[in-house]
């Protein structure tokens, strides 16, 4: 009889114990994209046991979906939408990203990994509070499809957890490390609700640290119902912002978040762009 992972919700425990099966791509049988399981209990067959260690205090009471909160309203069906993103923090020049986004009256998604919140959890505060949209990048980017099925079980519930912990909200979005992603991967990350987001638009700022050349990079490249990618650890990256929601909007864009952008999704299903 397959035992069931407790759930990931409000009352999550620090250390959460994970049942796990043999190493198998099917190890969510009977689940597909574009359903949920009901508060994340997914069925899993097997003996070993492995925990979600993480140095933050788990939420103890029902917490909102950061999906961005209240934002004016955007038909992307009709207008030339696109969606800024921005991976790996939050770091030291994500609070910079916010001063800028602010100034633009602009909203973007961040999507966090567990451990640069744990190291930032004031930071990641300050990005929900801004009413960002946040998404789960995992605990550490490690590749999920090189991992065992209870490894990627627990870089994406650690992460998700220390996120809850630090910004009284669950991620609303999910991200692979690399944009790495396979059945398996989906399943799990349906089950805990979220859709898989990659992207169309890729500024390679992790390879050019020119400010010039990254908004270029971004402005030149989107189309409406673009998600363009981007690095909140990269100063050359903040640094290109300005720029790019400037060129964005002379190109007649409107700058929203993933989920503004994408409107209705499915758990677990991917999306590259509207």
């Amino acid at each position: 009889m397959p035992l069931v992972l407790p759930r990931l919700g409000p009352c999550t425990a620090v250390a959460v114990a994970i049942a796990v099966s043999a190493v198998t791509s099917s190890i969510v049988a009977g689940f597909e994209p574009g359903t949920r399981a009901p508060h994340a209990a997914i069925s899993l067959a097997g003996g070993r046991t492995g925990a979600i260690n993480s140095a933050a205090r788990p939420p103890v009471e029902p917490l909102p979906v950061a999906t961005g909160g209240r934002m004016p309203r955007v038909d992307c069906r009709r207008a030339k939408c696109v969606a800024l993103t921005f991976d790996d923090g939050p770091d030291v020049y994500t609070e910079r990203l916010l001063r800028t986004l602010r100034a633009a009256h602009t909203r973007a998604t961040f999507f966090m990994l567990g451990i640069q919140v744990q190291k930032f959890p004031t930071v990641a505060r300050h990005v929900a509070a801004a009413t960002e949209e946040v998404g789960d990048h995992t605990w550490d980017h490690k590749d999920l499809t090189r991992l065992s099925p209870h490894d990627v079980l627990v870089e994406l519930a650690r992460a998700r957890t220390e996120i809850a912990a630090a910004t009284r909200m669950w991620p609303a979005v999910f991200r692979p490390p690399y944009g790495s992603t396979n059945p398996t991967v989906a399943r799990m990350v349906g089950g805990l609700g979220m859709p898989v987001i990659l992207w169309n638009v890729d500024t390679m700022d992790w390879r050019d640290r020119k400010t010039s050349v990254v908004a270029q990079r971004a402005v030149n490249e989107a189309r409406p119902g673009a998600i363009i990618l981007m690095h909140d650890i990269y100063s050359s990256t903040v640094d290109a912002v300005p720029a790019i929601i400037k060129g964005l909007r002379q190109r007649g864009f409107t700058l929203v978040t993933v989920s503004q952008l994408l409107g209705s999704t499915r758990p677990g299903q991917t999306y590259f762009s509207r």
